[in-house]
């Protein structure tokens, strides 16, 4: 007998519709749900994190906070949140302490490094603090986790006291010989780096002292400083950078160097020491500890006043989707006093999960410092991805915003979240012609 289309489906029929679309829905929503980011390694200081961690840190410094951060299943983005509880003026309007950092396109099994920066005030008291890392994305707050620790605050340990050259004036081609006086009213302080510099003259001499005991002033060796032969003449600023502690905290001083012209030397283009914006196109024109690698090409300077210039290449080169990529920004005070800066990223979701490091800088006056960029390109990224650092003064000044050009280059690679929303339409299709042919059989669709 011809088989002829039922008006209308058998109960059976529907409940099997219905258990289907249940299931595509129940698949749909697991694919598109992530598991909350886990913590592992988790270092405050360089410390690895314990119960009974116990930390001496100076009034004023930067502390740090690091850990890798994972997820099973991967995500399309989370914000991070940090800040530190038991600080007595968090409730003061800019005084609190915290962090913040975006994670994009986060892979499965995949660790990535994140490290938050805080910028102890100088009146931080010793006693129990907390720090509370919360994790939200588009739906509110999905976790949060704390870190409780001992911090034992001290006053600032290294000052330069005095800073002795001999030779000065000095003529062009000829050498400075400077020392220094520290005195180390903290803690011991091992491996403590000075850098005798000649700003403006991208001329300078790098000594160390193995160990500075708390309460001693010791006398550093003569350093030798060499003036450029085509320097122009003028007065000059020989600058003493004295760090420790691995480099997170430092101390500055600078006098003043007379410079004389050579007459022996032919030196048609000269440099002007007293013009600390001048044209970064120029070498001889002052650039703080001026950077001028292949890789790296200091190609683009803002100066936004009080002093501080920011140096960042105009473009990462052209990056394949998938690859990491790195660059160094540095931030130049050449200002008479010391500055802390917050540098955060905009618009970096365009291209993966890019990070800073550190994200908050302590700079001494007529100094500089780097910042580490880091990031993984998109899998599906491609052509031209802009980003913005942006930069701002603690003390209050204004936002500066730098824009940085990546050029991605196309790719084969599919991301994974897109693999099995294609894998999830064939199974679903599948089921589907499974249901009909089994409902055919069973004549539940057709009936003689």
């Amino acid at each position: 007998m011809k088989k002829s289309f039922t008006v209308g489906l058998i109960p059976k029929f529907f409940f099997l519709v219905v258990f289907s679309a249940f299931l595509i829905v129940t698949l749909v929503v697991a694919s598109g749900s992530q598991d909350v980011l886990s913590f592992s390694n988790v270092f405050i200081n360089g410390v690895e994190f314990s119960e009974d961690l116990n930390l001496a840190i100076t009034r004023g410094s930067v502390l740090e906070l690091s850990f890798l951060a994972s997820s099973i299943s991967g995500a399309d983005s989370y914000e991070l949140q940090a800040s530190i509880s038991g600080y007595s003026l968090n409730d003061v309007p800019g005084k609190r302490l915290f962090d913040s950092i975006i994670l994009s396109n986060i892979k499965s099994e995949v660790s990535y490094p994140v490290k938050f920066s805080f910028l102890l005030p100088d009146s931080l008291d010793t006693g129990t603090y907390s720090i509370t890392i919360t994790v939200w994305d588009r739906s509110g707050l999905l976790k949060s986790e704390s870190f409780s620790f001992f911090i034992n605050a001290v006053d600032h340990g290294v000052n330069i006291q005095d800073v002795m050259i001999s030779g000065s004036p000095v003529i062009a081609g000829d050498s400075i010989f400077a020392s220094a006086r520290l005195e180390n009213n903290g803690w011991d302080s091992e491996n403590v780096r000075l850098e005798f510099s000649l700003l403006g003259l991208d001329s300078s001499d790098v000594l160390f002292i193995d160990k500075l005991n708390s309460g001693s002033v010791v006398t550093t060796r003569e350093s030798l400083v060499i003036v450029p032969d085509c320097a122009s003449p003028g007065e000059y600023l020989l600058s003493v950078h004295a760090s420790f502690r691995d480099g997170r905290q430092s101390v500055s001083k600078s006098v003043p160097v007379k410079v004389l012209s050579s007459s022996t030397n032919n030196c048609p283009n000269t440099n002007n020491p007293n013009n600390f914006n001048s044209d970064n196109s120029n070498p001889n024109n002052f650039n703080p500890n001026n950077y001028n690698s292949n890789s790296n090409n200091y190609n683009s300077r803002i100066d936004f006043g009080g002093g501080t210039s920011l140096d960042v290449p105009e473009s990462v080169g052209v990056v394949s989707a998938g690859e990491k990529f790195s660059l160094s920004v540095k931030v130049s005070n050449t200002g008479d006093k010391d500055r802390a800066y917050r540098l955060s990223l905009e618009g970096s979701d365009s291209v993966g999960n890019v990070w800073l490091s550190p994200s908050v800088l302590v700079i001494s006056s007529r100094s500089s410092d780097s910042v580490r960029l880091e990031g993984v390109v998109d899998d599906d990224a491609f052509g031209e991805r802009i980003f913005f650092i942006s930069v701002s003064p603690i003390d209050g000044s204004d936002i500066v915003k730098v824009p940085v050009s990546l050029s991605v280059d196309g790719s084969s690679l599919k991301s994974f979240r897109y693999f099995l929303e294609v894998l999830l339409i064939i199974l679903v299709l599948l089921l589907l012609g499974a249901l009909f042919y089994y409902g055919w059989r069973r004549n539940w669709i057709f009936s003689e």
